[in-house]
């Protein structure tokens, strides 16, 4: 089976010499990606027309560059339709249903006259390029590109991606393009933008990304997705970045305030999902930003190219520190946490009309709860904070959950099995609150995550807390067998008095898991984990296959048990009702 996705670059030799050069490289950056060019065979416009459209042939993506050349035009015998050899390569990809990616240069660009065939009267003096520039404009084939090689680069790096991640595994035997590996973390930077800003940050990506072994994807559209399409495009190429920046400058910073609520998500989308959100300011002082733009670190990058030395300095070792160790490829984990914050825990303690959505059982329950671990488990509140991903699951003094988790991914690639060795896991943060928020236009990606399978982690008092109980038991998360999901208890189970109040509470609230826990002993569920070695016992295993369930999703027990049915076959084990409300999927 091949491990390469095989692109053919096609265009005219000596007047997009440069370009070609820029977007050979930035194509063989990309995981999994074989570039088929004319260099290959001879690093002239009159290459072996035979081997060029064989080729075109068998490729999974042809990529196509159009200037103001028409190109070599080969022998009558061989072709017939007197057609150039660019243009053949193009009518030959459109005749075996390759993915065509077309860039035409602007009409307005700047460009040497030595290379216009109406200058210099070839090809009916420029009318056979016009004519087929026309052609491609007509069928809507064509994307334009301005005169650069950075911008164009991106560009096609860019499409190529999306094409990859658009392939099905089915598609073509041989070929797994993106899906033998379905969250490959493949680029070194994801750089969210303004249109009107494109050229400076196509320069600044090209800067940030001399020395590493990964480029950058580059999005004026991020920034402002409010449909489904573009929330789901934004979702799968932030999936296959280390980090993520968003580019503010005094020219876009009005049209990004004009639509605050928009950007704002946005950008904490960003920073979840990449873990590290860099804020790279162009003639704009951080005190103008409003306060919802967060970042972990702020960049002054002064008013136009080059860069200066301290700010590039300081950006490179920012997206340097966020790639993995040479050698190593990255693979994304979903991850969510299930946890309440400080405030929650104080209303859940005080507020009247929280409290009574507690049933008569629950409320005792959670009464006699909190007076045992106040006798028993001495600052156990303090362990919460303002933040979910900052609970302390394991004492106020200790790791975060978030740095705990992080920290054994950390170690995976490491110290993981044998076939997990330098394949670095990056975790890619789902934050619980958007579920909470019941955010709709977030909604469809976290049902596509609990589908491809994740990884959450569930603090079992929280689970008291009506609204985020509530919350769980109808998200995407809850009672699926792709999710591997881990319970965190604030105390040693085997302390049984303690351990029989959450017994009858909180674990009962998850009888698919504990079905699953109890029942099926499925590794990638565990319960009432009180201890801090016990829960990264659990995550050295569960990391990996959660990779291995991403790449080979699991049966779905529901429509296994719908065939057996249908065959007349015995049922799967029915699921356990352990006599609590929300046993099942409600």
């Amino acid at each position: 089976m091949a491990e390469f996705c095989t692109i053919y670059l096609s265009s005219t030799f000596q007047d997009l010499k440069d370009h070609r050069a820029a977007v050979y490289k930035s194509l063989n950056q990309i995981s999994g990606v074989k570039v088929i060019a004319m260099e290959d065979y001879v690093a002239r416009d009159d290459r072996p027309l035979a081997a060029c459209l064989a080729d075109v042939a068998a490729c999974d993506i042809y990529v196509g560059l159009f200037a103001w050349r028409y190109g070599y035009i080969p022998a009558e015998h061989e072709n017939p339709g007197h057609l150039s050899i660019t243009e053949l390569e193009l009518e030959a990809a459109r005749a075996s249903g390759k993915p065509r990616l077309v860039f035409v240069l602007q009409e307005g660009a700047a460009w040497p006259t030595g290379f216009l065939d109406s200058h210099v009267g070839d090809n009916d003096s420029g009318a056979r390029i016009r004519q087929l520039r026309k052609k491609l404009h007509d069928e809507r084939l064509g994307t334009d590109f301005a005169g650069d090689t950075a911008t164009l680069a991106t560009a096609v790096s860019n499409a190529v991606s999306n094409q990859l991640r658009a392939f099905q595994p089915e598609r073509k035997a041989g070929v797994p393009a993106v899906a033998h590996l379905q969250r490959e973390v493949s680029h070194a930077l994801y750089l969210a933008h303004h249109s009107i800003d494109g050229e400076l940050a196509a320069g600044i990506a090209q800067e940030l990304v001399v020395g590493l072994e990964r480029s950058a994807l580059l999005s004026p559209e991020a920034l402002f997705a409010s449909e489904d399409r573009q929330i789901g495009l934004r979702e799968e190429n932030l999936a296959a970045c280390h980090a993520a920046a968003v580019l503010v400058t005094r020219a876009s910073l009005p049209g990004l305030l004009a639509k605050l609520d928009t950007v704002t998500e946005a950008l904490q989308v960003l920073r979840a999902r990449s873990g590290s959100l860099a804020l790279l300011l162009s003639g704009v002082a951080a005190s103008e930003l409003p306060a919802g733009w967060q970042g972990d670190v702020q960049v002054d990058l002064g008013l136009a190219l080059p860069l200066p030395a301290d700010a590039l300095r300081a950006a490179r070792e920012w997206l340097a520190a966020r790639q993995p160790p040479a050698g190593y490829r990255s693979v994304g984990v979903p991850i969510c946490i299930v946890a309440m914050t400080m405030a929650e825990l104080a209303a859940l303690q005080s507020d009247p009309a929280l409290l009574n959505r507690l049933s008569v059982a629950e409320g005792e329950q959670f009464r006699n709860l909190m007076k045992a671990l106040a006798a028993g488990n001495a600052g156990w509140n303090t362990r919460y904070r303002d933040t979910r991903h900052g609970w302390r699951p394991f004492g106020a003094s200790g790791l975060s959950m978030r740095r705990l988790a992080e920290q054994m991914a950390e170690n995976v690639g490491i110290r993981g099995q044998g076939r997990q060795r330098q394949r670095h896991v990056r975790l890619q943060w789902y934050p619980f609150d958007c579920l909470v928020a019941d955010n709709p236009r977030l909604r469809p990606v976290y049902r596509a995550v609990a589908r491809a399978g994740c990884v959450v982690l569930v603090d079992e008092v929280s689970l008291f807390h009506p609204v985020l109980r509530e919350t769980f038991q109808n998200s995407p998360f809850f009672n699926n067998d792709q999710v591997a999901i881990v319970t965190i208890s604030p105390f040693d189970p085997a302390r049984g008095v303690l351990d029989a109040l959450l017994e009858d509470a909180a674990r009962k609230r998850l009888a698919g898991a504990f079905d699953r826990y109890a029942v099926e002993y499925d590794p990638q569920c565990e319960l009432a984990v009180g201890d801090e070695r016990r829960l990264k016992r659990w995550l050295h295993a569960s990391l990996p296959a959660t990779l291995q369930r991403l790449q080979e999703p699991r049966p779905d027990r529901g429509a296994l048990g719908a065939l057996a049915a249908e065959l007349g076959e015995p049922q799967l084990p029915p699921k356990r009702d352990y006599g609590w409300g929300g046993g099942g999927r409600p």
